[in-house]
């Protein structure tokens, strides 16, 4: 059994957890996903905020304030990670979330055609057919439709 820290009793409880062979998955979890899923949430939060107070004066360029702010709460993590005890642990973790969140203000702010990736389906559906009037939208259903009429598809077992 690990040593117990008297004053946090999440980090007794991590602990416990992580030393059981049963639940593995669990901590997992606690060690990888959580650390990584937290670092990314602070960086985009971060992001946000700063863009947000950039927007009231420079509102055509409040996304690369917001970029600007990721970029340096990536840089500050990436040194404490390698100061700090509990964030030594876990840094891959924590960068690994620093990254994830890195990489999608790039996406949006420097490729904008590219955001369909990054967005829900539903967005996708919004994104692709936009424009589109309503006979453009029954013809590509029809065509849709007639793709498994023809026949000789990768599929066709015959």
């Amino acid at each position: 059994m690990p040593r117990r820290n008297k004053r946090n009793p999440v980090v007794n409880f991590v602990k416990k957890v992580a030393a059981h062979k049963k639940n593995r998955f669990v901590a997992i979890a606690l060690e990888y996903v959580a650390p990584a899923v937290g670092a990314y949430a602070v960086t985009h939060t971060v992001g946000r905020m700063a863009a947000s107070v950039a927007a009231k004066r420079w509102p055509a360029h409040a996304h690369y304030v917001g970029l600007g702010a990721k970029l340096a709460t990536a840089g500050l993590v990436y040194y404490a990670s390698d100061k700090v005890g509990f964030m030594k642990a876990r840094r891959e973790a924590i960068l690994a979330g620093v990254g994830i969140a890195l990489f999608e203000s790039l996406v949006r702010l420097m490729l904008p055609g590219m955001t369909f990736v990054l967005d829900a389906p539903t967005n996708v559906v919004k994104t692709v057919t936009d424009g589109m009037g309503d006979d453009e939208l029954n013809d590509a259903a029809d065509d849709f439709d007639d793709l498994g009429d023809e026949g000789g598809g990768i599929f066709d077992v015959s």
